[in-house]
Formats: C-alpha cells, sequence, structure tokens
C-alpha cells in the first residue's frame, strides 16, 4: 500500500496548484491525519487542470478539523469520525448547517515489529494490553517480553475510534503517545516489542500487521481492501468530509468528484476501501 509520511509536525501544509490561480480559488481541506492521504492525491489531481479550484490541505486531527469548519476556517473538515454531539450543538448555535459525506472507510490496523512471533489478536486482549492489565507477550503468544504500546493524541479521530470500539469507552492505561500514524509506524519499527494502531493507507513493509478477531474460536482477517469491503475485519469505519450545507454548490468541484467513480478509484488507489454507494463496480 501506499504510504504517505510527512517526517516533521503533526500539522502538514501543502498547496498543490497548477500556475498562478487567484488565492480565492483555494478550496481549504483541514482536519485527520487518516484522510490526510486522500486529500492530498486530491489536490494534485485538481493541480493537473487550470480550470479547477487550488486546494490547500492542512491536517491537525478530525476535532482540530471540525472546529476550523465552525470558526470557518476551512472550506471542508476532513474527519476519521462522527462529528460528535458537543460539536454538533455548536453548529446548532451558531445558527449554520453542516452536511457530510462518507467518502471512503480504513481499516484501523494493528501493527507490531516484525521480529514479533505473535500473528493474530483478539479485541479483548488488545483492550487488555491497551489497558495496561496485559502487560508481556507472552500472554498473547509471544516471548516473554514487555510490551511497549504506543497511543495517538486525543484530539485524533483513530484515537476516539479505537477508544471507543476496542476500549469500549474506558480509559487507555499509561502509555507513550505518538501525534501521526507515520510517526507511530516509524516507533514500531525500531521496537521489537511494541504495538500500536494506524490506518490501513500507512501500512508499509518495516512493520508487521496483526490479524484481528473478535471472539475466540472465530476466524482471524487481516485488515485488507478485500476484507473491508466482504465485511470480515472488525474494525473498520466511515472516513468523512464535512462542510458548510450553504456552500454546496461553491464546493461542488471537490464534492462530485469525490463521489464520482474515478474520485473513487482514487481514494481505493492511496490505500482506503472506496464507499460502494459512489462506487458501483465493488458490488459487481
Amino acid at each position: 500500500m501506499k504510504l504517505y509520511y510527512c517526517a516533521f509536525e503533526l500539522v502538514i501544509f501543502l498547496i498543490i496548484v497548477l500556475g498562478c490561480q487567484p488565492q480565492s480559488r483555494y478550496i481549504k481541506i483541514k482536519g485527520s491525519e487518516t484522510v490526510l492521504p486522500i486529500s492530498l492525491k486530491l489536490a494534485e489531481e485538481f493541480g493537473k487542470v487550470p480550470r479547477l479550484p487550488g486546494i490547500s490541505v492542512t491536517a491537525g486531527g478530525s476535532g482540530v478539523g471540525i472546529a476550523a469548519l465552525l470558526e470557518k476556517n476551512a472550506d471542508i473538515a476532513m474527519s476519521s469520525r462522527e462529528i460528535k454531539f458537543e460539536e454538533k450543538l455548536k453548529f446548532k448555535d451558531r445558527k449554520v448547517a453542516y452536511c457530510e459525506k462518507i467518502i471512503g472507510y480504513d481499516a484501523l490496523a494493528i501493527v507490531t515489529h516484525p521480529s514479533n512471533p505473535v500473528d493474530s489478536i483478539s479485541l479483548r486482549q488488545l483492550k487488555l494490553i491497551f489497558q495496561d492489565s496485559i502487560q508481556y507477550w507472552s500472554e498473547v503468544g509471544g516471548h516473554k517480553q514487555k510490551i511497549v504500546a504506543f497511543n495517538r493524541e486525543s484530539s485524533s479521530g483513530t484515537y476516539e475510534f479505537f477508544k471507543n470500539v476496542v476500549l469500549k469507552k474506558q480509559k487507555f492505561g499509561k502509555l507513550e503517545t505518538v501525534g501521526a500514524n507515520g510517526e507511530l509506524v516509524e516507533k514500531i519499527a525500531a521496537n521489537p516489542r511494541s504495538i500500536g494502531y494506524v490506518g490501513i493507507a500507512y501500512l508499509n513493509p518495516k512493520v508487521k500487521t496483526l490479524k484481528v478477531y473478535e471472539r475466540a474460536g472465530e476466524p482471524a482477517a487481516a485488515p485488507t481492501i478485500e476484507n473491508t469491503m466482504k465485511g470480515i475485519y472488525p474494525l473498520v469505519r466511515p472516513l468523512y468530509f464535512y462542510y458548510l450545507c450553504e456552500r454546496e454548490k461553491e464546493l461542488a468541484p471537490v464534492l462530485d468528484f469525490i463521489t464520482s467513480i474515478k474520485g473513487q478509484e482514487m481514494v481505493k488507489s492511496v490505500g482506503y476501501p472506496p464507499n460502494k454507494q459512489y462506487y458501483p463496480i465493488a458490488n459487481k
């Protein structure tokens, strides 16, 4: 799968534009680092066509993107989680309506060091590892080594999803926090005792992907596009674009493209499963 990783700060800023287009034609996309590869590719595609608006992309977390949309500092918020209830109330207080589109899906991958003999893990085992209740790899079929679990920052939609689905909204243990998917992959690759979770598009040969199963006796599945679209991988989530409904016509070039078959092929090309609603080829 294609890796998109910028090894500088959590906030990543890129403007891709062909020629000298007026700044007023920029569409600002901000938010989830998981959705970042899609938006960067989108900006690249738009940059090839002079008549299309330029696109600026800034990462920083799903919550950051949604807050920027509320303050009208972004035209589109990219998010790897659904908008929260308290965020909905803020939009309601401002008397502005937001719209959403599911632009693709992510199979959240559980990664470890390639030298780790463990090949699969249950959701319950993951929960106990990330709560510090399981502390040694030997407790899940590995070597007698202390587990080093890496967590994401709380502003991340990836963090929210993992906490809600795997930890059942319970607290994490005292874990080392890593700001970005790419940074986490590098941490895992450098530590034989490590484990973490990343978006599927960030996988590379430096790390080993664990198969995941829900209950004992059930088959374990790998986080692949195929397994996601078949519904057999247990850690799948939608990826969103949020925008103000009143600006839908103005944002139509982006929205129409991302929901077209060509746009969904682009989503797939960066490593994410497309939305079958917009990608009927997947149903054949």
